[in-house]
């Protein structure tokens, strides 16, 4: 992003982007507890501004090396009833309420399921970043969002795979998928965007205030 505040507390429309995240998922009626995972010198500040503010939020916790190992420490921080475990970017704002009962009604059919959307454009395969060398089917590649959702066994479970096989995916489903289990999508929003770039700001400022 290149600014000196980290991403997930730039102010968007007046409010941080991690703000208009949570109060997604904590005014989602099944949505039963969330824990926050921050860099580990945000943690004590986050947790006593973040629990006053969403009674849902049942913890904040460190971030690991990876992905992956920021995933499981906040897993660890969840209380044994969680049945169904769902997995979001902080930086995704714009995920509706209905991305999240898809995902979990979707889990009846499948071992790891995840939001996304078709791709729009052509896709090149690219070696040694300049020649070309394929082109994938369109109408086979899918631009995957979050939330992605799992049992509580099927998590904790991935964690020990990945572990054990050394990998470090860009997200969870792709550990699901090394795994062998069968990992659904749902048709999510191009709305729910990632805000990592200065450019995605600009456009998350205007699905603000398109009153999305």
């Amino acid at each position: 992003m290149g600014t000196d505040v980290a991403k997930q507390y730039l102010l968007l429309n007046g409010k941080p982007v991690i703000d208009r995240t949570i109060e997604v998922f904590n005014s989602h009626p099944a949505v039963k507890e969330i824990v926050i995972v921050v860099p580990s010198h945000d943690v004590l500040a986050e947790s006593v501004r973040l629990k006053p503010l969403f009674d849902k939020v049942k913890g904040v916790t460190s971030g690991g090396k990876e992905r992956i190992n920021s995933v499981e420490n906040g897993f660890k921080e969840l209380s044994l009833q969680s049945g169904i475990i769902l997995v979001h970017d902080a930086v995704r704002p714009f995920v509706r309420h209905s991305d999240i009962d898809a995902v979990v009604s979707e889990l009846s059919e499948c071992d790891a399921c995840t939001v996304a959307v078709p791709v729009k454009d052509t896709i090149k395969i690219v070696e040694d970043g300049k020649t070309i060398s394929s082109t994938p089917d369109r109408k086979k590649l899918w631009h995957t969002l979050t939330p992605q959702g799992f049992s509580r066994g099927v998590l904790d479970r991935l964690f020990k795979y990945a572990a054990d096989n050394n990998i470090n995916g860009t997200d969870e489903c792709m550990v699901a998928e090394a795994m062998g289990l069968k990992v659904n999508v749902v048709t999510g929003s191009y709305n729910n965007i990632k805000i990592t770039t200065k450019e995605d700001l600009l456009f998350a400022d205007a699905i603000v205030k398109s009153g999305y």
